[in-house]
């Protein structure tokens, strides 16, 4: 009884959260092999209507967004993810400058674009710049480097595939 109790409780947050308290906080469009995001105040109008609804007319006009649920930020579109590794340390390496982008990067779910992820956190990489990623996986601690260019357009998740 307490669990069918408990299963309902989580069954109306969830519905709750999902259709009541998700934001769209930005519109997505690829331009030149870049994605670029739209964060126009008229968004906010957007979060006024149920989400079930926004999503319906936004996928019916193929248009791509960035929305927030649960203090996570997550792409429109579905890919099919997985568990990713444990992240100890993620820098951004331009020239002598280290920038940790651990905390920003942790608070994006696992189908977002590397590159949408810097641009929301208004980070402007060059494609030279390095991203060096320290992670457990599998009982051991790896590291792996990887030049901006030639990952922006990888999802969160295939990063570390």
């Amino acid at each position: 009884m307490n669990t069918i109790f408990s299963n309902l409780i989580l069954g109306l947050r969830n519905f709750s959260i999902n259709n009541f308290n998700t934001n769209i906080i930005g519109i997505i469009y690829f331009d030149k092999n870049n994605y670029n995001i739209n964060k126009s105040k008229s968004l906010i109008l957007l979060s006024i209507i149920p989400y079930f609804i926004t999503n319906y007319i936004l996928e019916l006009l193929k248009i791509d967004y960035l929305i927030e649920r649960d203090n996570l930020i997550y792409f429109s579109k579905n890919i099919e993810s997985g568990i990713s590794p444990i992240i100890s340390e993620f820098n951004i390496v331009r020239g002598n400058d280290i920038i940790n982008f651990k905390e920003q990067y942790l608070k994006y779910g696992n189908n977002v674009p590397i590159e949408i992820i810097f641009k929301n956190e208004y980070i402007n990489l060059e494609n030279n710049d390095v991203i060096k990623v320290k992670y457990f996986q599998n009982g051991n601690f790896q590291e792996k480097s990887f030049n901006f260019k030639k990952i922006k357009l990888f999802y969160k998740i295939d990063l570390l595939k």
